[in-house]
Formats: C-alpha cells, sequence, structure tokens
C-alpha cells in the first residue's frame, strides 16, 4: 500500500509542477506494481474488473503526459483515485462478508 501511495503522491507533484516525466514514470510503475502478485488480493470478477479499469487509467495518465496534456492528465489521476478509493472499500466490504 505503501508503494501505491508513493507512486500516486510523485503524479501528484508531477502534475502541479508539470513534470511530465515524473508524471508518466510514476503512473507506469504504478501499472507495473498493479501486475504483481501482492496486488491481486482478492479473487472475484469485480476485483480482476476494478484492476483492469486501474491499469486503464494508469495508462491514460502516462499516456497523456507523454502528450503534454496536463488537462487530460490530471482527469486521469482523478478517474484513477476514484477507482482506488472504490476498489479498497469493495475490499473492505468483501472481507466483512467472509467473516
Amino acid at each position: 500500500m505503501k508503494m501505491k501511495l508513493d507512486k500516486s503522491k510523485a503524479i501528484l507533484e508531477g502534475l502541479t509542477l508539470e513534470d511530465f516525466e515524473a508524471i508518466a514514470k510514476n503512473a507506469k510503475a504504478l501499472k507495473l506494481l498493479s501486475l504483481e502478485s501482492g496486488w491481486n488480493v482478492l479473487q472475484t470478477p469485480e476485483y480482476v474488473t476494478q484492476s483492469q479499469e486501474f491499469r486503464r487509467t494508469a495508462d491514460m495518465i502516462a499516456e497523456a503526459a507523454k502528450e503534454k496534456n496536463i488537462s487530460r492528465a490530471t482527469l486521469g489521476y482523478v478517474s484513477m483515485t476514484v477507482r482506488c478509493v472504490e476498489c479498497h472499500s469493495y475490499m473492505r466490504k468483501h472481507r466483512m462478508e467472509l467473516n
């Protein structure tokens, strides 16, 4: 979780400074983190969909940074943040249902 937060914060910093290299680098790093086995804590269709959508938004952020499109990168960051919050909420709820 700490690594995900660090990369997310670095994207936000890049957005505020219009540091497109930092934005792209950290978005790509987040996508790679999402592919690691430790990311896949649940094996449900909803969780798989959430993870795919997260990767899609990470790609969108990196692509927007490459194009130096700060507005699109920012919208991607907002979308990614919403996905993070929704997914973590889903995981907490799902874990409570299992207990």
